[in-house]
């Protein structure tokens, strides 16, 4: 879904957001996030990870993804779902 996502939205730039409890399997989601969009031949600049806490772990990173200019968001684990205009 992940790859679909990035693909149709035509993203250049995306951030991965983990809450704490998964921060270490970020870097094998990355790996393997970036070996599917380039095996699709998906036209990107830059995965990073988003290292920066917030205040809760269901909050997306808005500020940090900004400062490092994301085109989008992905954020994994729960969410609490609150409206943020990106």
């Amino acid at each position: 879904r992940i790859t679909k996502f990035i693909e149709n939205g035509k993203f250049r730039r995306i951030a991965l957001q983990f809450p704490d409890y998964l921060v270490e399997d970020s870097p094998l989601v990355l790996w393997s996030l970036q070996e599917r969009l380039n095996r699709n031949q998906c036209s990107h600049d830059i995965l990073f990870v988003s290292g920066d806490g917030t205040y809760g772990s269901c909050c997306v990173d808005i500020v940090s993804s900004q400062h490092l200019d994301a085109d989008c968001i992905v954020h994994f684990g729960r969410a609490c779902l609150t409206y943020t205009k990106f």
